[in-house]
């Protein structure tokens, strides 16, 4: 086998294992059993029910290191950076909280929002 040859398969074999990897990692994304807005949703509805204050719900999320946008709306914003991760992609939660008149929880909302390279 040529030199030429020798570098050709090598490049498609080195192609190949970057490949398969590139596949594992999202893989773990496909086939998680549960989505990492899931996990949040469980400790929220544990933590903060409806009913809940405002200041309280916004302690609890400074507590967590978590991301509050206000904007002085019956709806606070927060943003969960890193709540998974894997070989290739990240994943940041993005909560929305909604509150009546009195600044009292009404409910929650939330998604995943992937990062990948």
């Amino acid at each position: 086998m040529t030199s030429l040859g020798r570098s050709r398969l090598l490049a498609i074999i080195a192609a190949g294992i970057v490949l398969a990897a590139l596949l594992a990692a999202l893989g773990q994304y496909a086939f998680s059993p549960r989505s990492a807005h899931d996990r949040v949703d469980r400790e929220l509805r544990a933590k903060l029910p409806p009913g809940t204050k405002r200041l309280q719900v916004l302690s609890y999320v400074h507590s967590r290191g978590w991301e509050a946008y206000e904007d002085g709306s019956p709806k606070l914003l927060v943003r969960y950076r890193g709540a998974a991760q894997s070989l290739v992609c990240g994943t940041n939660v993005l909560i929305v909280f909604t509150f009546d008149e009195s600044d009292k929880l009404q409910s929650f909302k939330s998604e995943d929002q992937f990062i990948c390279l």
